[in-house]
């Protein structure tokens, strides 16, 4: 009896600890630094060219520009912007500006376009190299115009994706108004290794790997919605930590970015963990951007005695584990996001626990 209980004891404990996903991360302030690219525009006074009362406009480096190269940072509904053969070059609609082709390339708000980060794009004076006073060739300083935007090209390649990845992802805890937590499912990720005994006692419950899923799918979490930056810091992964991601290209095995209808979807595959007692937020792979269970978190709850039942200390490993988020290409800003964390707790040899963590959220901005 004393042994039944005892397994059922810790049993409960590791399904409670896999449903909070572990609460005692250090927390750790990363700042991720944003990319803009330097448009330089010549210096004129030349009104600018319109066709049949319309702007002559076109696309350089993701900042649409007039025909004197200045960035255009205003737009009112209905403006259309044309080449200077008269074709639409965009066109404002709504909330949005729209290529040729219908494709959204720019949000608006307030009547200010924003870049591919959510920011206004701006034109900002600068001086010549030398700064100050010192006098270019047309004397005083210069007022040379810079146009600053993040580029809204689609990242290719492993390195480049994991960086914009990171970039979307780190806005979520400090610039989401809400998230949307639709729901967390835990289950076995396969087949449990357990001593004879332990067995034997869960033939009680119609077997060890029946008892644990049943018992997941108590822990398992209904849609919950998280408001304001630290509420959004505690719940969206990783959990009670700054950021969101710290992945490298080290880190996966594969990073893909597809566009379709002005979205981008990102997929990124993280490389499996070896087994650790120490691993912390932060580390290995997939504790740089999942709310992993850490094994501190388990060793602090479960008792010595249990410990000398199940073989010892807990090591954590995580295997591939698979991110997937939807970016609106015009913001930068991730709009869904889904979590597939795989992992295992093993107590030696003889106790092998594989979970799977499902979980789906909704950004609101």
């Amino acid at each position: 009896m004393k042994k039944i209980l005892c397994i059922l004891l810790v049993t409960a404990m590791l399904l409670s600890l896999a449903a909070c996903g572990g609460d005692k991360g250090d927390t750790t302030t990363t700042t991720t630094a944003e990319t803009t690219t330097e448009a330089p525009v010549a210096q004129t006074t030349a009104e600018p060219q319109k066709v049949d009362g319309n702007l002559v406009a076109s696309l350089k480096d993701g900042v649409l520009v007039d025909s004197n190269g200045t960035a255009i940072t205003s737009v009112a509904d209905g403006q259309k912007f044309v080449a200077a053969d008269g074709k639409t070059v965009a066109e404002v609609k709504g909330d949005k500006v729209v290529d040729a082709n219908g494709k959204k390339i720019f949000t608006v708000k307030d009547g200010k376009l924003l870049g591919a980060d959510g920011a206004e794009i701006t034109t900002e004076p600068t001086t010549a190299a030398q700064g100050g006073n010192d006098t270019p060739s047309q004397g005083g300083n210069d007022t040379t115009t810079t146009t600053k935007a993040n580029t809204s090209t689609k990242p290719e390649g492993k390195a480049a994706i994991v960086e914009y990845f990171n970039a979307a992802s780190n806005k979520i805890k400090t610039e989401a108004k809400s998230v949307t937590h639709h729901y967390s499912k835990i289950s076995l990720n396969g087949a449990t290794t357990l001593p004879k005994w332990a067995n034997t006692a869960l033939k009680l419950k119609g077997g060890a790997d029946k008892f644990i899923n049943d018992q997941l799918t108590k822990n398992s979490k209904g849609e919950q919605v998280y408001t304001g930056s630290a509420e959004i810091k505690a719940k969206y992964p990783v959990e009670n930590e700054s950021y969101s991601s710290k992945l490298t290209a080290a880190d996966v095995s594969s990073a893909t970015c597809t566009e379709a209808n002005g979205v981008y979807t990102i997929k990124i595959v993280t490389i499996a963990d070896e087994k650790s007692s120490t691993v912390q937020h932060g580390q290995g792979h997939a504790p740089k951007a999942f709310s992993v269970v850490l094994p501190g978190v388990v060793n602090e709850n479960v008792s010595g005695v249990a410990k000398s039942f199940l073989g010892g200390d807990a090591e954590m490993n995580y295997p591939a584990s698979t991110i997937v988020v939807t970016v609106d290409v015009a913001t930068g800003r991730i709009t869904k996001a889904t979590y597939d964390l795989k992992w295992t707790i093993n107590f030696g040899t003889d106790v092998i626990i594989p979970f799977t963590t499902d979980d789906s959220f909704t950004i609101n901005w």
